[in-house]
């Protein structure tokens, strides 16, 4: 996709480093789409001497609304099936392509991890357990860790919170959002 649309590019003369035209741009990456969806299923898709754009009914409104006049509930959705070549507007392209062609987040993408979040939980499991290790029945411990949760909560013993806690007094974050050392009074 990304080839295609720099071809494109290329092609026309257009340079994004120097003009930006959004409006172009989305146009080329509908018209690359709606190439490659043509190519893939050519039954579906065909582009008429008018340069109108014809879709397969039942790909266009894959469901269709059906209401029941003086009932509760009466609306409900049914699968399309007709095959007729219906005209779209370009914009219906982009929704096409996304229901053609779904994206899945990464398998290797990590979401961003909320660090305040996960060391207040983090806190309050240790409280627990700590409260559980100081009431009438200490045995209740072996109920809620494994001996691997016991390994896990010695090693914060390695920690140097110390260091942590030191440099992050060190640093500040100014007016724009910038992370600088802070200085000395």
């Amino acid at each position: 996709m990304k080839f295609l649309r720099g071809h494109c590019f290329t092609q026309s003369g257009y340079d994004r480093k120097k003009d930006l035209n959004q409006n172009f741009e989305l146009s080329v990456t509908m018209a690359v789409r709606l190439a490659i969806m043509t190519y893939d299923n050519s039954t579906e898709f065909q582009i008429t001497d008018k340069n109108e754009i014809l879709v397969m009914d039942k790909v266009a409104t894959p469901w269709i609304d059906q209401t029941k006049s003086n009932q509760k509930g009466g609306k409900k959705k049914v699968k399309n099936t007709s095959e007729e070549l219906v005209e779209i507007v370009p914009s219906a392209i982009n929704k096409i392509w996304a229901t053609k062609y779904p994206t899945t987040k990464r398998p290797n993408a990590k979401p961003k991890e909320n660090i305040s979040v996960t060391l207040k939980s983090a806190l309050k499991v240790l409280e627990d357990l700590q409260n559980i290790c100081e009431s009438k029945n200490p045995q209740k411990i072996a109920e809620r860790i494994t001996d691997d949760d016991a390994g896990v909560i010695g090693s914060y013993t390695l920690i140097d919170f110390a260091l942590i806690r030191n440099t992050f007094a060190k640093y500040e974050v100014n007016i724009v959002d910038e992370v600088v050392e802070k200085k000395s009074a």
